[in-house]
């Protein structure tokens, strides 16, 4: 319920032992100072970086899938994902270029409420740990219509758009 619906819950995990895996990748954030020097592994991305050309279509009104992207871009394709089951048109989490740790907001589509509070949230946890953000755009705006203003699109886009507006990095 909290971690697809409401948006409340951040992870879910299967099982203890998953739990227990999620834990520490969290608590492995802590006390990272990126922005001024690399403290992750600068390895190579597992998925040939070449190939970006035949994910990302020449054409822009076509969609895309972001992870695809991001496992040819990030270090180790490695991509530490936030609030999975939540707002899933946008994706959010951490990850690395070159050794320095980033937060990721990627989009697969049009943004939807859910997808706008998930993105601020993610950008105001960015910020409260000085983590530069790469953005990757996929998208021609947020959803328009009657029964979405009333569902709040305007108010949670608006969120969205303070928080990104607002952004800083100090390192």
């Amino acid at each position: 319920m909290h971690a697809e619906v409401s948006g409340l819950g951040d992870y879910l995990a299967d099982d203890e032992r998953d739990a227990i895996r999620i834990a520490r990748q969290i608590v492995g954030h802590f006390n990272r100072r990126p922005g001024n020097r690399p403290t992750l592994l600068a390895d190579e991305p597992v998925h040939d970086p070449e190939e970006l050309l035949g994910v990302v279509p020449a054409d822009a009104r076509e969609g895309f899938e972001a992870r695809a992207v991001l496992a040819r871009i990030l270090d180790g394709s490695r991509f530490e994902e936030f609030k999975t089951a939540y707002g899933r048109q946008l994706v959010t989490g951490w990850g690395s270029v070159h050794g320095f740790a980033i937060g990721v907001l990627a989009n697969n589509g049009v943004l939807f409420s859910e997808e706008a509070e998930k993105g601020a949230q993610f950008v105001q946890l960015c910020n409260h740990h000085d983590t530069p953000i790469l953005f990757l755009q996929n998208i021609t705006g947020f959803m328009v219509g009657t029964s979405y203003e009333r569902g709040g699109i305007v108010k949670d886009g608006a969120k969205l758009i303070n928080a990104v507006s607002n952004s800083r990095c100090r390192t």
